[in-house]
């Protein structure tokens, strides 16, 4: 993996910190995480943090886009969300000390600081604030992947739906249920729980 470019910002100066979980922190507070972090410029497609790496810090996005995704039971990456400026990353596995589920990649250039794992948990410690805005991040966060999975689970019974209720395909030849597997990307095993639904 390529070394990623240093920079440096001061988090008293950083209008991105308006919009992310830190919007809480004034005075003594920034000019103390500013000494606790470092500031990297990742370029497009490096890997920001690798699954099943041990994680060592918070990344807050700065500038750019980051793709949070993992590797699905059929070796295929699967995109889990999208990560912009103000979002923070990696807090996931970095809260509950696990290695890290899912990798981070840039999907174009970006500014991202990493903030020390130890100065992290005394900031939430000292500031219930900070706490707060972080367990609101993961709410929403939690949410958004509930959504993600109704709208999977409830687009799936429709496909399934639609190809079974055509005859056949333009070739002239029926669907098949690999035919629907293949349409959602679902693996033999999970098929038939989906079928029910």
């Amino acid at each position: 993996m390529k070394k990623p470019l240093h920079f440096e910002t001061g988090c008293a100066h950083c209008n991105v910190r308006l919009n992310s979980v830190f919007n809480v922190l004034q005075g003594e507070q920034l000019t103390e995480m500013s000494m606790h972090k470092s500031c990297n410029i990742y370029k497009k497609g490096q890997y920001v943090f690798a699954e099943n790496g041990l994680p060592t810090g918070l990344f807050c996005v700065n500038s750019g886009k980051i793709k949070i995704t993992t590797t699905g039971y059929d070796g295929k990456e699967q995109i889990l969300r999208l990560a912009k400026s103000g979002d923070i990353v990696g807090y996931r596995a970095l809260i509950s000390n696990e290695r890290y589920a899912s990798s981070a990649v840039t999907l174009e250039d970006a500014s991202i600081c990493v903030i020390d794992k130890d100065y992290f948990f005394k900031a939430m410690e000292a500031t219930p604030k900070l706490m707060f805005e972080v367990v609101k991040k993961m709410g929403r966060d939690l949410k958004e992947a509930e959504d993600h999975i109704v709208s999977r689970g409830l687009a799936f019974p429709k496909s399934h739906l639609w190809f079974r209720g055509r005859s056949a395909n333009h070739y002239g030849k029926p669907y098949t249920r690999r035919d629907c597997r293949l349409c959602w990307n679902i693996n033999r095993k999970l098929y038939p729980s989906f079928i029910r639904i």
